[in-house]
């Protein structure tokens, strides 16, 4: 699977549920997390390059894959009320696809979902503490004191 397929499982969620809009900051921590705990299991030798930035772990090509998904009418932008970022959900067309995938992802998508879940259960700040307590060296360049 590509990082564009893991991308647009994270935006989906478990299949048979109604998974929340996902934002761009818990879509890198979602990846990233996910990354750190399967890395060596994942056949993607294209899959995101983190590096410590502003809000902790970043990697900048997460957006224009998100722009592509976007054009390719698989995933939607949805208002992020007082915020200038979007949020992100699947279209049915995307939701298609992502049914298939998660049947070629396995124990790996599901894992993907627990991190997915685990990242939409707790507060900005929260969320950033526990990547920092577990990776500090991603916390370096960090513009958040949490």
């Amino acid at each position: 699977m590509t990082r564009k397929n893991w991308l647009l499982l994270a935006v989906s969620g478990r299949k048979g549920s109604v998974a929340a809009p996902i934002d761009p900051m818990r879509l890198m921590k979602t990846l990233f997390v996910f990354h750190q705990q399967l890395g060596a299991h994942l056949d993607a030798p294209d899959f995101y390059a983190f590096e410590p930035y502003r809000y902790g772990p970043f990697a900048r090509e997460i957006y224009p894959d998100l722009d592509q998904l976007e054009y390719e009418g698989l995933i939607e932008p949805v208002a992020n009320p007082g915020r200038t970022w979007p949020r992100y959900r699947l279209t049915a067309l995307g939701a298609d696809a992502a049914s298939t995938l998660e049947s070629n992802a396995g124990w790996m998508g599901n894992h993907l979902f627990d991190v997915r879940d685990w990242a939409m259960s707790m507060s900005f700040r929260d969320l950033l503490y526990s990547v920092y307590k577990q990776w500090p060296d991603y916390a370096t360049n960090s513009i958040a004191r949490v």
